[in-house]
């Protein structure tokens, strides 16, 4: 990036009025003159030194390098129009653009001659301000007064029309929350470009800091480097960035990330090479590869900015400065033809993204239709604005681009904004004195409810379920809307998934792994469903086979796989059952362990029918347990109770399909119940039993039973 590229600065609307309402009252022009500073005549010396040390950077156009020395000289004379005038300059130049105004101002107080171009001053530092009505007057004063040299460099129509834009799409902000990512991530430097991986456990992103591991400065500017770093998110919280390989993912010059696939392990990286070029590298043998640059096909000797692949990795979007095009950068869009070949790059500008302004910043969300870029062009507010648009990838194209509104987007630069993998989340770098700034420009995080995607999110583990232990497993999605299916390996090492269902289709999820019997989740998902999000530990179960075998269904053995199929379906966490099981006493009977259906309790008996629903007396059981209970008037009184119950199973969820039989036939309040050595045991003490052997609590909370 150049050194003169700015962001986006939000300025509260409150401070805005503030700083609208104030009248502008002429003040006297304080001059470097010795005079002037008979009682300080150190401070004098030193202002006049870092004045010209000022001077000497802002001919050469090196405003961040010129700020801090007349900010220096401004402390000891803050009434000089020229150098309010410098300062504001300078700000306007630096990625704090909105902290001009009030220089322009106290220079317009001074002397409202300070310079020709005074009005255009003023009109940008209100309109990076959000005082959309000053603005527009000045750019109209600005106008007025402009030569037709001035007149062809500054577009002052567009300028206004963005003001009528801000002040449009302030009236109705956005419902949302934006929060710093604290100093883990930013710095005192600019810290751009975020991009988290799919289960936000990781943040890629750009930081302009200084570094012991070789990150130096430009001896041009000044300025320290860009380079990509890195953090985890632990224990609710990010862990300090760290930079990445200097020998792979960090070259020698500035580096950008440019885009992070999902699974964290392929990053493309910006690059001031060629004009500009995307490269690649990937996480493989424990390390990351030497970077690359793409084909010739996304390369060229022009501009490459921005990068994105689809969920599928079949398609790619880039923004190019290529001739061509509808005018500065546009966004391209081309198809994986074999591994690293594309085809010919196919302009978006049909779709009516790309326009005569610059485009940039490409990001497209795993739901394979949810398209995000920024834009100078549309209804853009100021600078680039952040859109959204929905892709169809079987015509590569777009519907109408929407601006993510105010406080989102801002009268400056707003681009290179990602999310998090289901779309909750979104990532950027912004200038915001408003909200806990740390360096300046820093990575920011938006909340985006009022844009989540329509999709269903499977997330969670999958595990043995009597190990605990990770497997290699593989996710199957069949989507049988479409008749299409898809594969993906899950990480054996953590036995995470993350799985994206788009809505509007009817799916089939199933997770194998061998010798074990398949896991598999269908639903359907209308056209009108808001966002979800399902967390959910899956627990492989071995094949219902070995249940079949004698020698184990009637041994006295508390074997730890046949429990786990005989309880399968008993608690919400089958983590919850595991634990228990585990704690079983070694002489316990697995042939004695039994679930019924419990049909009745009563403490007169003789006036029960359970013949009516169709049960034999011959398949009924009674449980005869003494009971006490108090009275209407408070008394305590002791009786019998006798229950009633029906089957015999070995496995939970057979008890469970025969009760929901019984209910149909009339049984309103059947339930399963446990049964060892002919005693009845509730299931919501199941796990606590003193014949179980159960020690303590499992201290979940989870029911166990209906």
């Amino acid at each position: 990036m150049g050194k003169n590229l700015s962001f986006k600065i939000v300025i509260l609307c409150c401070l805005a009025l503030t700083l609208g309402s104030l009248n502008i009252i002429a003040q006297h022009n304080v001059r470097f003159d010795p005079s002037n500073f008979k009682n300080d005549p150190e401070g004098f010396k030193f202002a006049v030194q870092r004045l010209n040390e000022g001077n000497q950077y802002i001919r050469d156009a090196e405003y961040q390098m010129a700020l801090p020395y007349f900010l220096s000289a401004d402390s000891i004379n803050p009434n000089n129009a020229d150098l309010n005038a410098k300062i504001g300059v300078c700000y306007l130049n630096s990625y704090c653009k909105a902290r001009c105004l009030q220089y322009f101002r106290k220079a317009y107080s001074i002397n409202n001659r300070i310079s020709k171009r005074i009005h255009f001053f003023l009109a940008r530092g209100y309109h990076l301000n959000c005082q959309w009505d000053s603005a527009i007057t000045e750019y109209q004063l600005a106008l007025k007064k402009a030569s037709k040299k001035e007149k062809r460099a500054e577009n002052f129509e567009r300028d206004i029309e963005e003001c009528n834009n801000g002040k449009d799409l302030a009236s109705h902000p956005v419902k949302t929350k934006i929060e710093n990512l604290g100093a883990s991530i930013n710095s005192p430097y600019k810290d751009f470009r975020p991009y988290v991986v799919a289960d936000e456990s990781r943040l890629i992103f750009t930081s302009q800091r200084p570094d012991s591991n070789g990150v130096e400065q430009d001896p041009s500017t000044g300025e320290y480097i860009q380079a990509i770093y890195s953090s985890s998110y632990k224990d609710d919280k990010w862990t300090n960035a760290q930079l990445m390989s200097p020998a792979t993912v960090n070259g020698p010059d500035n580096n950008q990330s440019a885009y992070v696939t999902p699974d964290g392990k392929s990053i493309f990286v910006y690059r001031d090479l060629n004009g500009g070029d995307i490269y690649l590298t990937n996480y493989a043998e424990q390390a990351w590869q030497e970077c690359l640059a793409l084909s010739d096909t996304i390369n060229t000797p022009f501009r490459e900015t921005s990068v994105c692949l689809s969920p599928n990795g079949k398609t790619i979007f880039f923004v190019s400065s290529r001739p061509g095009g509808k005018g500065g950068q546009d966004i391209y869009v081309a198809h994986k033809v074999s591994a690293g070949s594309w085809s010919k790059p196919v302009n978006l500008g049909d779709t009516l993204i790309n326009t005569p302004y610059d485009e940039d910043g490409v990001f497209m969300n795993p739901d394979g239709k949810t398209l995000y870029f920024s834009s100078k062009g549309h209804n853009s507010m100021g600078g680039y604005d952040i859109f959204v648009t929905q892709y169809d990838s079987v015509t590569d194209q777009c519907t109408p681009p929407k601006n993510l509104g105010f406080p989102i987007n801002t009268p400056d630069d707003d681009v290179y904004f990602s999310t998090s993998d289901h779309g909750r989340f979104g990532y950027y770098g912004s200038f915001r004195d408003s909200i806990n700034n740390i360096g300046g420009y820093d990575i920011y995080r938006v909340y985006m409810d009022a844009f989540m995607p329509k999709e269903l999110v499977l997330k969670g583990m999958v595990v043995d379920s009597v190990s605990g232990k990770t497997l290699n497993t593989t996710a199957t999605i069949t989507d049988k809307t479409s008749n299409t299916t898809s594969t993906m390996k899950l990480d054996s090492n953590t036995g995470k998934y993350y799985i994206v269902l788009p809505a509007g289709h009817q799916y089939e999820v199933k997770i194998s792994a061998k010798d074990f019997a398949d896991y598999v989740y269908n639903t359907t998902l209308p056209d009108t469903m808001s966002f979800r999000e399902i967390d959910k530990k899956i627990y492989m179960v071995k094949p219902k086979v070995m249940l079949a075998s004698s020698s184990k269904r009637d041994s006295c053995i508390p074997n730890m796989t046949i429990l786990m199929q005989r309880f399968n379906g008993l608690a919400s966490d089958t983590n919850i059952v595991r634990a228990a099981l585990q704690n079983l006493d070694t002489n316990l009977c697995l042939k004695e362990m039994k679930f019924m259906v419990q049909i009745g309790a009563y403490t007169t008996v003789k006036h029960y029918r359970y013949k009516k629903y169709g049960i034999k007396e011959s398949d009924v059981k009674t449980f005869v347990e003494n009971a006490s209970f108090t009275t209407d008037k408070g008394k305590a009184s002791g009786s019998t109770i006798t229950r009633f119950a029906t089957g015999s199973f070995e496995t939970y969820e057979e008890a469970k399909e025969y009760k929901m039989k019984l209910i149909k036939k009339g049984i309103k309040g059947a339930f399963v119940i446990g049964a060892y050595n002919n005693t009845r045991v509730d299931l919501k003490q199941l796990l606590h039993h003193p014949m179980y052997q159960v020690q303590g609590s499992t201290g979940t909370g989870q029911k166990t039973e209906e």
